[in-house]
């Protein structure tokens, strides 16, 4: 027995970006605030050894929160390409002529007329 595919509504998928950027503009925000504390306690070379490598753990998450964000924007944006898209092929012959008609004046009067 073959499992069906759920799909998701564009309304789900919404919501869980919204979730995922928010998230991860938390977690960037709270990694380079500890950074930041870490690093004015980094000054003398004895203190960058015990909290080097903290910070850069600290580092490595903001990076993580940022490429989340990223494949963010770009989910959002193969999103909107598709809702494009699908608008587009989703115009019926009325809608076709009608934005013919608005910006092209007469064209389908004439075209008319010749085939007559």
């Amino acid at each position: 027995m073959k499992k069906q595919k759920q799909s998701i509504s564009n309304v789900d998928i919404e919501k869980l970006l919204n979730i995922v950027e928010e998230n991860a503009k938390s977690d960037r925000s709270r990694a380079l605030s500890l950074f930041t504390s870490l690093e004015s306690m980094m000054e003398l070379p004895d203190h960058h050894m015990m909290f080097g490598q903290q910070a850069a753990q600290y580092l490595t998450a903001a990076t993580r929160a940022n490429d989340q964000l990223m494949k963010v924007v770009q989910t959002q944006h193969k999103i909107d390409l598709t809702n494009e898209k699908n608008q587009t092929q989703a115009l019926d012959k009325s809608q076709i002529e009608s934005l013919l008609e608005e910006h092209t004046p007469g064209v389908l009067h004439y075209k008319k007329f010749n085939d007559e």
